[in-house]
């Protein structure tokens, strides 16, 4: 039996928009409610994507009865009192990056989490890909020896335009096989 897991997502920006669009992908899962600090944009997110309701507040989001996890897309200097907004009301959280601005914020968290009995997790997409599990199932079974050292690298380019003043981003990913 297949249960649904009902999302919302804090703060639609343009990251909110590919989780929204994978979401769709994603068996058992729907999108329930959006929280922005502006309605229109909140209600503009909710049609194109298809979640019940839209929120002009975080709070009023967190309040929304049968919410399940809310994917925490807002800026980083909010993650932690967002995430913990979540946490305190028993609503498990999907963190973008980085988790919080430094290991005091993330042991609050964690421990918020530990004594509510709610998930956590920072949405570090890279931990699922193919080849990391692969690289992970090896070294777990002992085939690789014991490691030793481990470098890893994560980045992307972010080309500024002068006459828009955004930039464009470009994702970097490694690659690997067997």
């Amino acid at each position: 039996m297949q249960t649904t897991i009902n999302w919302g997502i804090l703060a639609p920006g343009r990251i909110a928009h590919k989780f929204a669009h994978d979401l769709k992908l994603v068996a058992g899962a729907r999108l329930l409610a959006i929280g922005s600090r502006s309605i229109d944009r909140a209600r503009e997110f909710a049609a194109e994507h298809g979640a019940a309701h839209a929120f002009g507040s975080y709070e009023a989001l967190v309040e929304c009865p049968d919410l399940d996890v809310v994917y925490i897309a807002s800026p980083h200097t909010g993650h932690f009192e967002h995430t913990m907004m979540c946490l305190e009301r028993g609503i498990a959280v999907l963190c973008e990056k980085p988790f919080a601005m430094n290991t005091t914020q993330v042991r609050q968290m964690v421990d918020c989490a530990r004594t509510n009995g709610v998930f956590l997790m920072e949405a570090i997409w890279t931990r699922f890909i193919p080849c990391f599990e692969e690289a992970m199932r090896l070294t777990n079974e002992g085939y690789i020896g014991a490691l030793k050292t481990i470098r890893a690298d994560f980045g992307f380019k972010a080309n500024f335009h002068r006459s828009t003043g955004f930039s464009t981003l470009h994702w970097a990913a490694g690659r690997c096989s067997t």
